[in-house]
């Protein structure tokens, strides 16, 4: 067997016939605490991925015992105190009262080792591990939230709220849904705004959400679409949704009456919602719209008797900024939680 201190540098290799010696503390104080880590070959100690804390091996009276057989030492006393999950289970009655000394039975979890190392790394308190990978950090709060540990579960909360994070807002979505995280749930549907969910990449991405998590989103992209259709036929913001309107309409001092032609708006708002299901806008125009070839065929489009501009664009420009503006732009997370804790039919196993 080789042993190490996570963390640690130093690694232990032959010095011991099977177990390391359990009374050199070191001088340390009984209040300091500590972790031994332990592995099956030597060459797969990665001394890089060890929690650095000080070697005092007294009172490690507890072994945890990850999935892919890696063996932690820890006192009882950081998981009590960590952990109302140990908590529990530690003060569970015993079934057989110890008589002597002997090597704690390890317990089994369901963890990896790199993920138990993070988690028993926070509860230490020494030093945090990098969290700056999407997938580490989703693992250390699904062990985080079973355990209860509720340090680990802070610090993975703010990794993830993190700008400098590399994570699909929809991912971020179903993760702070699931644990009813209000703020960063809305952040990341305000973050999904300006994304097309009928992508490959997104749909893939949604497929993994849990279903009401999914309907949620796809619903609010939905009534977006749906209202910013509606908009654009409102009468009162886009005068040209009225057909047949003569040249003075609503201009007396204009003489013409020839029947204005609006083809060039209607191939705008045709353009718009194509685009629109390509790449949404989010907080009004982006600097895409401004190159679309149908805005400035509509800035230039005039009567065809009198060659009067018909559209003033700088108004049609704010009355699209307002609209946009306007849309909907959060989902109900507490009826999303609510949803999946009563879609257990989803997990049933159908003959």
């Amino acid at each position: 067997m080789t042993y190490g201190i996570v963390r640690c540098k130093v690694v232990w290799k032959s010095g011991w016939s099977s177990e390391p010696p359990l009374d050199n503390c070191g001088g340390l104080s009984n209040r300091q605490l500590c972790i031994l880590v332990k592995v099956a070959e030597p060459t797969s100690v990665d001394t890089s991925s060890h929690i650095n804390l000080p070697v005092c091996l007294a009172d490690m009276d507890i072994v945890l015992q990850s999935i892919d057989g890696v063996t932690f030492r820890v006192r009882s006393e950081l998981l009590y105190r960590a952990s109302p999950w140990f908590r529990t289970m530690l003060t569970l009655p015993q079934t057989t009262p110890k008589t002597e000394p002997t090597e704690p039975d390890p317990i089994h979890m369901n963890e990896s080792s790199s993920v138990l190392a993070d988690l028993l790394h926070i509860i230490d308190g020494t030093e945090l591990p990098p969290l700056d990978d999407a997938d580490r950090i989703e693992s250390l709060l699904a062990a985080a939230d079973k355990y209860e540990v509720t340090m680990a579960l802070s610090v993975a909360r703010l990794a993830l709220s993190s700008r400098y994070l590399n994570i699909s807002p929809i991912r971020l979505f179903g993760i702070a849904c699931g644990m009813s995280w209000e703020k960063e749930a809305q952040d990341a549907v305000a973050r999904t705004l300006t994304t097309s969910l009928l992508s490959p990449e997104a749909q893939t991405e949604l497929a993994a959400l849990a279903s009401a998590h999914r309907d949620k989103l796809l619903s609010l992209h939905r009534q977006r679409r749906e209202e910013l259709l509606a908009g654009l036929d409102h009468r009162d913001a886009f005068y040209a949704n009225m057909l047949g309107g003569p040249c003075n309409a609503g201009d007396p001092s204009n003489p013409c009456t020839a029947p204005l032609d609006h083809s060039r708006w209607w191939a705008l708002k045709y353009a718009l919602l194509k685009r629109w299901d390509e790449r949404p806008f989010g907080e009004g125009m982006d600097e895409g719209f401004y190159g679309m070839q149908e805005v400035w065929d509509m800035s230039d489009a005039r009567c065809l008797k009198c060659e009067r501009r018909i559209y003033g664009m700088e108004s049609t420009v704010k009355n699209l900024n307002a609209l946009v503006r306007k849309l909907p732009r959060t989902v109900q997370v507490g009826v999303c939680v609510a949803a999946v804790q009563n879609d257990a039919l989803d997990t049933i196993q159908w003959p």
